[in-house]
């Protein structure tokens, strides 16, 4: 009985470990972000609450410039200066889950939050820390 104990201790363990590493590899901010003083291109969602509580809360705790873009706006002029305009975020959902995306036009590459349980509307606290961490990486 004890070694099934020890057994089930072990496996629980291992996996915590395990889900804790690969939550710090987990890149969700492009490190050229660091320093950043452009502005920060935030698409709106399919979903007019959630693009309300994404402007308020980036309002409140994000302090560099950010507009709020439709989905293809990118691709229009007022856009293309890459050296002001380099980064797009977006919010992805599913049926059961949503993350941050954010993607750096510059290189091409993707970084994402990981997805986060969507059994209601995205949490204030989860896109408050977002905020932050991008304005912290701003300030470097």
């Amino acid at each position: 009985m004890r070694k099934f104990i020890f057994f089930i201790c072990f496996i629980f363990l291992t996996g915590e470990v395990v889900q804790a590493q690969n939550k710090q590899d987990l890149e969700i901010v492009s490190p050229n972000f660091a320093g950043f003083t452009g502005i920060l291109l935030i698409e709106n969602c399919s979903n007019d609450v959630i693009t309300k509580i994404l402007n308020k809360r980036f309002s409140k705790f994000y302090k560099g410039e950010f507009e709020m873009i439709e989905k293809d706006d990118t691709d229009q002029r007022s856009y293309k200066d890459l050296k002001k305009f380099p980064y797009v975020l977006r919010y992805k959902s599913s049926d059961y889950s949503y993350r941050f995306e954010m993607t750096d036009r510059v290189t091409g590459k993707i970084y994402f939050t990981s997805w986060n349980a969507a059994n209601t509307i995205p949490t204030y606290a989860n896109m408050n820390s977002y905020a932050k961490e991008l304005e912290k990486l701003r300030g470097k």
